[in-house]
């Protein structure tokens, strides 16, 4: 089941706004367990989050999700699982008929209505689903349980010699290492920086209270774009970045990112740019910048505020990104204890643990007789 992702964005009741935002925070303060809106119940959704933009003059709501089949499935999994708290939430926007979420055809029509779609959706695992991590997990957490954890590193490296990390992909085909496309993708996403100067700006405190709350963090941004023809490069460079995704099958030296998406609004004024990711917010952009700032410069150098000097320009580029940040006031995540790298061991443990007849040490071990194997 390939992932896809869903960003609807609609627009807030006049004089509802505060109330939204405190039916939100209730929500976002025991995400797993609140009474409203339990996302652990829809077992297609990866990441979901929900964002007041409240910096305008028509306050909107960001609903987004990362999720796992089609879209109209998807939906029928929504309203059977959280319709009810969906209803509860979108109440507060303007237009929206009660009830919506409680029907999949009239829910669907209505994400059809309110969705932005997006020039760039990256995820670091397209192809599987949050059941898979989730199970992947588990398998490794009772793989674990069998001994102290020097001796499970030590039976892991006799019976995979060859090690279970795995980088993210990052094949090329020999037709196109050496051309011209390939060289150009490579400065716009992993062109390397020696160093930067680890500054650290000032952040809203609602940005804060949302961060580092489990090992993953999320990130929001809506930033303006210049009129004019640098809107059309701003198309081309998102397409570029689209393929060049296609082909390393990540972004490039990221392999910290979940999933990153690029979405222009508003008729081309505003870019909104979502991501998650693991660690602190520091050491994510710090990274971004070390090996990318080329493309965050073709991305971003069409705001009007964006820094001289660009992102190597690193506090000045860290100042840009946190005043056009949200808080997001409802972070979901499937799998919020695993990482990026955590996720790649996990599933390459259960494939090979799957396979374990092709695998005489394994069986030994699986059979009890790890004292014998090891």
């Amino acid at each position: 089941m390939r992932q896809n992702k869903l960003t609807l964005i609609v627009p807030i009741r006049a004089g509802a706004t505060a109330d939204l935002r405190t039916l939100l925070q209730g929500i976002g303060d025991d995400v797993m367990n609140n009474a409203v809106l339990r996302f652990s119940k829809s077992p297609r959704t990866h990441f979901a989050r929900l964002v007041i933009f409240d910096r305008e003059p028509v306050c909107r709501l960001l609903f987004s999700a990362c999720y796992s089949d089609a879209l109209d499935s998807y939906i029928t999994e929504l309203v059977a699982c959280v319709g009810t708290g969906l209803d509860q939430i979108f109440s507060h926007c303007d237009g929206y008929v009660g009830g919506t979420w409680l029907a999949a055809y009239e829910a669907t029509r209505f994400a059809v209505q309110y969705e932005v779609g997006h020039q760039v959706f990256v995820a670091a695992f397209p192809d599987t689903s949050a059941g898979d991590i989730l199970q992947s997990r588990n398998v490794r957490a009772a793989f674990d349980n069998l001994l102290d954890i020097k001796a499970v590193n030590l039976a892991i490296g006799r019976l995979f010699p060859n090690g279970l990390k795995q980088a993210p992909p990052k094949a090329k085909s020999a037709g196109i290492s050496n051309s011209p496309v390939s060289d150009f993708i490579d400065r716009l996403l992993v062109k390397p920086m020696t160093a930067n100067s680890n500054s650290i700006v000032k952040t809203d405190s609602q940005i804060f209270d949302m961060e580092d709350r489990v090992v993953q963090n999320q990130m929001t941004i809506v930033s303006p774009n210049k009129p004019g023809f640098s809107r059309v490069l701003l198309r081309v460079v998102l397409f570029i970045v689209q393929l060049a995704t296609r082909i390393l099958g990540s972004l490039g030296m990221l392999p910290m990112i979940h999933f990153a998406q690029w979405s222009i609004i508003d008729n081309g004024d505003n870019l909104l740019f979502e991501s998650n990711y693991d660690g602190t917010w520091e050491k994510y952009i710090d990274d971004f910048v070390d090996n990318a700032y080329v493309g965050l410069d073709a991305i971003w150098g069409k705001s009007p505020t964006y820094p001289p000097g660009g992102a190597r320009n690193i506090e000045a580029f860290k100042t840009q990104i946190r005043n056009f940040q949200y808080p997001a006031q409802v972070f979901y995540s499937a799998y919020p204890d695993c990482t990026v790298q955590n996720i790649y061991d996990d599933l390459a443990l259960h494939r090979a643990l799957t396979d374990s007849t092709k695998n005489p040490s394994l069986r030994l071990f699986l059979s009890g007789s790890h004292t014998q194997s090891i």
